[in-house]
Formats: structure tokens, sequence, C-alpha cells
């Protein structure tokens, strides 16, 4: 994260979900399997919750509602291209499904909020470029107005969990 993101989480409640592979989970936390193994606290409320890639709903909940941010980033996701051919169901399962249920705790949590705390509550989703296809050497860069064109099971799966996003703001506020 950059100092002015941690500049502004100083101020306020902040939670991050980032997806890191289970072995590098694994030695982090000695296996720890429990909400308390995945939350680590920083200075002045600010939270960064390593979530496993397949933590259920109601953990997620849990976690959410124990941290009770006022902004949250998703950043989670398998984003190694190569291991998403080697493992379609996985990253589908983490960059999709993940953000689906990560979209569910937030709603939960948000519905519960005063219309003030409503009003100033940000969800920020981490996508990529690859949503977008392949970028020919000569071509300008594409922008967000460029259309989909997914060309690996990772892009794919991005491109479901920004389509999640969109809907869930569109049909929940």
């Amino acid at each position: 994260m950059d100092r002015a993101l941690l500049r502004r989480a100083a101020f306020g409640r902040l939670a991050c979900f980032m997806c890191l592979p289970p072995r590098l989970l694994f030695a982090l936390h000695g296996g720890a399997t429990g909400v308390g193994g995945l939350s680590l606290a920083f200075r002045r409320g600010l939270r960064l919750l390593l979530d496993l890639p397949l933590l259920g709903l109601s953990t997620l909940a849990r976690l959410v509602e124990q941290t009770a941010p006022d902004e949250l980033y998703n950043l989670a996701a398998q984003s190694h291209v190569g291991e998403s051919f080697e493992s379609p169901e996985y990253t589908a399962n983490v960059d999709g499904l993940g953000t689906l249920r990560l979209l569910e705790a937030v709603r939960g949590y948000w519905d519960d909020l005063s219309g003030e705390e409503k009003a100033a509550f940000r969800f920020l989703h981490v996508s990529t470029d690859e949503v977008y296809g392949s970028l020919a050497p000569e071509a300008p860069a594409f922008d967000e107005e460029h259309r989909y064109e997914p060309n690996s099971p990772y892009s794919a799966s991005k491109a479901a969990s920004d389509h999640l996003v969109r809907a869930w703001r569109h049909t929940y506020g």
C-alpha cells in the first residue's frame, strides 16, 4: 500500500483483502484457521486481513463485522496467468467467487450502517488490464472504454469479478 493510502487509513477504518498463496499464509500464521489467526492489527485501527482464498461467507462476514471498516479494498486475486492455465477452477473460485463472497459479506455489514455511514462507505475493487485482451506492440494503451476480451482463465475470472462488483453496485447501492 502506498503512503497516501496509509495516511488516509490512519484517520478512518480500512480493511484490505488480499490473496496470498496458501503456503505463504501457512508460513505466516502457522496453519491457524481461526479468525484471530487471519487478522493483523496495526496502529489506529488499520487492519490488514490476509484472506485465505476459499473462506466461506460466514467467516468473511465475521471478519468484516469485527473490522468495521469505512473503506474496503479488494486486492484479492490468484494473479499468476500461467497458474491459471494449470488450475482454472481454483482461479475462478478465488477471483470470481471470492469476490462474490466478499461482496455479500460487505452487503450484510453495509445494510446495518446508518445512512451517513452508508454514504461514506467505500469499496474499491482492483482489476487488471488483462480483461481487455492482448495489446499489440504498436496499439495504444487500453482504457476503461475498451471492450472486455479476456484470453486466459485469470483474465476471464477477473472480468467476472468486475461484472459482479458492477452488478452489486447497481443492484444494492
